[in-house]
């Protein structure tokens, strides 16, 4: 017969002290834009000093939570990005029918406004690249870590344990 004195008890890392720092980490992505405004740091060194180092913790602390914890903080984190993803392509589609107005011939019912302009913006804001661009590159594609970090902010939020 196996003894059960060796075994311990799973670590819980979703403590409310736990999910203040989820919440900190995850919100980095749009303090980065926040920062920016305000004119205290350039988005380019925030994201690459805060926002990524602190993406790279809340991953290491959902793998921790996942391999000896109670995969609370684990299953939290990962609801947070998908429904962050998902709140993001809700809303891209919504935004669609203002964006293709003139297109679609529908600009009677909704007017027709150019949504979409400012994320390859964010983009060029974090590459240090010039804001007016022609062709845009992958920087296009960084703005999409904001919505999903938003959800893990907001599953890390208050509630009953």
């Amino acid at each position: 017969m196996q003894s059960t004195a060796n075994i311990s008890a799973p670590r819980d890392f979703w403590s409310l002290a736990s999910r203040l720092v989820v919440f900190i980490f995850a919100a980095t992505s749009i303090w980065s834009l926040l920062i920016e405004f305000f004119g205290w740091l350039s988005m380019r060194r925030f994201t690459f000093f805060v926002s990524l180092p602190a993406l790279a913790a809340l991953c290491g602390l959902a793998v921790a939570d996942r391999a000896i914890g109670t995969q609370r903080l684990y299953r939290a984190v990962l609801v947070g990005a998908i429904a962050g993803l998902v709140a993001a392509a809700a809303y891209d589609v919504f935004r669609l029918p203002f964006v293709y107005a003139d297109a679609l011939g529908i600009q009677h019912v909704v007017p027709s406004l150019k949504l979409f302009k400012v994320f390859p913006r964010f983009g060029a804001m974090i590459l240090g690249q010039p804001l007016e661009q022609n062709i845009y590159n992958m920087g296009m594609h960084l703005t999409q870590a904001p919505p999903s970090c938003s959800g893990v902010a907001a599953a890390a939020g208050p509630r009953r344990t």
